[in-house]
């Protein structure tokens, strides 16, 4: 038996920097990408705040896209969930992060009775009302199997660009380019699990939002505000950027919104 590298690209490893302070942050990316989709916010949360930062790559994801069609929410939520055990062991506080589906993963982490994300959340276009399309998928699911999504938005031309700018393999966007519609159905059902958990949140976080999103509409943003117990939402919306948010043209400005949202929360300079 020849074994071979299982990852689709270089992006699809996870990524685990430790840091120099007692502060954590678990990231997290979204449906059919990879740990690249939001590895350098990591970066920038480690060399500006030294924070240990740790970007797992979700069950199903980055290796083949046919293995999406046997996962469940609920795998995709252990791998969170053992991210945050990791942190938590070496960490007196754990931040967490995520785009799109890893929002929503965050947002039902936070919830967890068994986590303590108290310090601090910073989420990127979560959704809370999904499209008719996504509901349906439930059904569709049994009569076509696999869907073509290719990207053809500028956003593989913005990383290839990033990507030979810090010295990194120039390979675009790791992301599927087939989707299970099996796996759809599973994001749909975790977005239904987040909305039954949103009154537990009572954790600070901030709302990033892109005007130019064509996946998630910022009503989600009323949606999270009214039904968590949070008292500390702030809200960041973007002009110009699309949904990956943490990849795309505005990337940089929504590092320095996390830097600062977290800068607030950090207990000390205290190593482990």
């Amino acid at each position: 038996m020849n074994i071979h590298d299982p990852y689709l690209n270089a992006g699809a490893k996870p990524k685990f920097r430790r840091g120099t302070t007692g502060a954590g942050c678990l990231l997290i990316h979204g449906f059919s990408a990879a740990p690249a989709e939001i590895g350098w916010l990591g970066d920038h949360l480690h060399e500006r705040l030294n924070m240990t930062t740790y970007v797992p790559r979700l069950a199903g994801h980055g290796t083949d896209p046919h293995h999406m069609r046997r996962v469940r929410w609920q795998d995709w939520y252990a791998t969170v969930y053992d991210g945050y055990e990791l942190l938590a062991a070496q960490c007196d506080q754990v931040f967490v992060a995520g785009i799109s589906m890893g929002g929503l993963l965050a947002l039902l982490l936070m919830a967890s009775e068994q986590s303590k994300i108290e310090a601090g959340a910073v989420l990127a276009a979560p959704v809370y009302y999904s499209h008719n399309r996504v509901a349906a998928t439930r059904y569709l699911k049994y009569l076509q199997p696999m869907k073509a999504m290719p990207d053809h938005t500028t956003l593989p031309g913005v990383l290839r660009k990033e990507q030979e700018r810090r010295g990194e393999p120039i390979i675009g966007r790791t992301h599927y380019d087939v989707w299970s519609l099996q796996a759809v159905a599973q994001l749909y059902a975790l977005t239904l699990q987040v909305r039954q958990n949103l009154p537990r949140i009572t954790t600070p976080m901030t709302l990033l939002y892109a005007e130019q999103d064509h996946s998630v509409s910022l009503e989600s943003i009323d949606a999270i505000k009214t039904h968590t117990q949070a008292d500390n939402i702030e809200t960041h919306i973007f002009a110009q950027c699309g949904h990956i948010i943490t990849q795309d043209i505005e990337r940089d400005e929504a590092f320095e919104v996390t830097e600062q949202f977290f800068s607030q929360f950090l207990i000390g300079e205290k190593a482990r």
